[in-house]
């Protein structure tokens, strides 16, 4: 009995899949990742790469990504040692087509998620302590924030942000600490392709100088 409940259990933990693999799955087969190879790079290219790259500045590896190899099995390892066997190259572009198809899906979901944390007020003890582990700076999250004072100022709305115990509100493009009572998350951004900086590059500088001086 116990060598059936041994067998079971091993071939449960098979077959389990965990979320980072498959999403790192999904990411190779809509990228058309093959496998990626680190090389050194030469003296002229660590050159270059140190003036772009000064936060890392000495890292001397450059990734070189491969395709995945056409015909109707996916082969993920340049030695062949990670192959997914197909019977026809229609699997195997089905395969691919349902992943970017998930892809797609998950995007959606994110955003219909972030859309819906913006719909209603919170109180501010109701905001999770900032993760230790983020990489980002508490104080770059922004809220729209109320306070009964505010109603006597601007009429109770504003941009602020959380700093450890404090909150801030942005007033006239100036920070000041000011104790306010409700956040509320800022929806997304239109669900849309952005065009390329060099496109928008001269109006965005200027919006940015414009901001700049009132700061």
């Amino acid at each position: 009995m116990n060598l059936f409940k041994k067998f079971f259990k091993e071939r449960e933990a098979c077959n389990k899949v965990e979320l980072y693999s498959l999403n790192w799955f999904i990411h190779v087969l809509i990228n058309n990742v093959g496998y990626n190879k680190w090389v050194r790079m030469s003296k002229k290219e660590q050159i270059e790469y140190d003036k772009t790259n000064p936060h890392n500045k000495g890292y001397p590896y450059k990734v070189i990504t491969y395709p995945i190899p056409k015909g109707k099995d996916i082969i993920l390892k340049d030695d062949g040692t990670f192959k997914i066997s197909c019977n026809s190259e229609y699997t195997r572009n089905l395969i691919i087509e349902m992943a970017r198809s998930y892809d797609s899906m998950e995007h959606e979901l994110r955003y219909l998620q972030h859309e819906k944390c913006a719909d209603s007020w919170h109180t501010i003890d109701e905001l999770p302590p900032h993760s230790m582990a983020s990489s980002f700076h508490e104080r770059g999250r922004r809220f729209l924030v109320f306070s009964p004072t505010l109603c006597y100022v601007n009429g109770g709305i504003c941009f602020g942000f959380r700093d450890g115990e404090k909150w801030y509100i942005i007033l006239n493009g100036k920070e000041v600490e000011h104790k306010v009572t409700h956040y509320r998350h800022l929806p997304p951004r239109p669900n849309i392709t952005l065009p390329s900086y060099e496109e928008v590059k001269n109006e965005a500088e200027k919006l940015c100088k414009i901001r700049d001086l009132h700061l």
